[in-house]
């Protein structure tokens, strides 16, 4: 089965049997790179090795879930993982959304970091350091709608196309939470997410 993995503005594309079998290696492809995978159920150890190096040896991370959301109507499933490379003590929070590929269908953000919604979703946590939406006000392809810091990062929320805002649903200084509802439009409207390094 394929899916698409899209980690901030990186689209991963990972083909998967449709079961994963315990503790027994399998196939799989990373944007059509071929490795071998061990998963280990009950210490939720990940094991996997590039098939086309014959030197290759097996890599491991620890994996813990922490939290996986999806909304009604939206292809795409929000995930949060922790994990752990073999060999370190520090564990490392990934955030993600991932959704089936079919032929002929496309993802909200498959290929690219530009997504289409009429209610717009937070895909980070983290702080709202400014909005610029107003209520009831037009937005045009370019403008800023708002921005989040995370991890010293600027989450910048772009309008790409043309429309009306129906709603905001937060206010600058708020925490906001994976998946919690930003704005709402009048209709759908196409945006892209751009990460830049917070100021200091």
């Amino acid at each position: 089965m394929d899916w698409i993995v899209n980690i901030g503005e990186r689209a991963i594309k990972i083909s998967l049997p449709d079961s994963m079998p315990d503790n027994i290696p399998f196939m799989a492809t990373m944007n059509e790179k071929a490795v071998e995978v061990i998963w280990q159920r009950a210490t939720r150890l990940l094991k996997y090795r590039d098939c086309t190096d014959q030197r290759s040896i097996w890599k491991s991370v620890h994996t813990r879930s922490k939290n996986v959301s999806r909304f009604a109507g939206e292809p795409d499933v929000g995930v949060s993982i922790e994990f752990t490379p073999s060999g370190r003590f520090s564990t490392t929070i990934l955030e993600a959304t991932v959704s089936m590929a079919l032929h002929g269908v496309h993802s909200q953000n498959q290929g690219g970091a530009k997504k289409k919604i009429k209610s717009l979703r937070s895909q980070i946590t983290g702080k709202v350091l400014k909005v610029f939406a107003k209520p009831s006000g037009k937005v045009e392809p370019g403008d800023v709608l708002l921005i989040i810091e995370a991890m010293k990062m600027e989450n910048r929320i772009l309008a790409t196309s043309s429309a009306v805002v129906d709603a905001i649903l937060v206010s600058e200084g708020s925490m906001v939470a994976v998946g919690a509802e930003l704005i709402i439009f009048e209709r759908n409207i196409q945006i892209e997410h751009r990460y830049v390094q917070a100021r200091s």
